[in-house]
């Protein structure tokens, strides 16, 4: 604001020419809004130039969620392939148990199960990941498209 009051916004006289649908649809939102014609048109070049129209936000929200999907889906492939890996492990080493053994074996199992899940609430508290522990060289495929 200068001492003559506040500074007037210099314009400038553009001739273009709309379809008749286009013309149409602005004057109704004119008159519905109370808007001059003019703010309307500058609302719609501002918001196109500087990309921040409805559409540029939603596509780079997008672009956001598609790059979280593509994470998760190599975290996803990661747990499939620990889990196939240990699976195939404790099939290989696990010795049958005798039917005398059962309950021994179960009671055994019940208190690993404890320990092991007492371990993993540990580990989620602290912050610690499984992915920040499995050093992955090679790249990841971009998703599919």
């Amino acid at each position: 604001m200068n001492k003559r009051g506040p500074k007037k916004v210099r314009r400038v006289r553009i001739g273009t020419r709309l379809t008749v649908e286009i013309r149409d649809r602005m004057m109704r939102h004119s008159a519905a809004s109370g808007l001059p014609e003019r703010a309307i048109l500058e609302n719609a070049i501002e918001q196109y130039l500087g990309g921040t129209s409805d559409h540029a936000v939603l596509l780079r929200r997008l672009d956001q969620l598609t790059a979280i999907l593509a994470e998760q889906r190599r975290e996803h492939e990661l747990l499939s392939e620990m889990f196939a890996v240990f699976a195939r492990f404790l099939f290989s080493v696990t010795p049958p148990v005798s039917e005398a053994g059962k309950s021994a074996a179960r009671g055994l199992g019940d208190t690993r199960y404890a320990q092991f899940m007492k371990n993993v609430a540990t580990r989620l508290s602290s912050g610690s990941r499984l992915r920040d522990d499995v050093a992955i060289s090679a790249p990841s495929a971009p998703p599919d498209r």
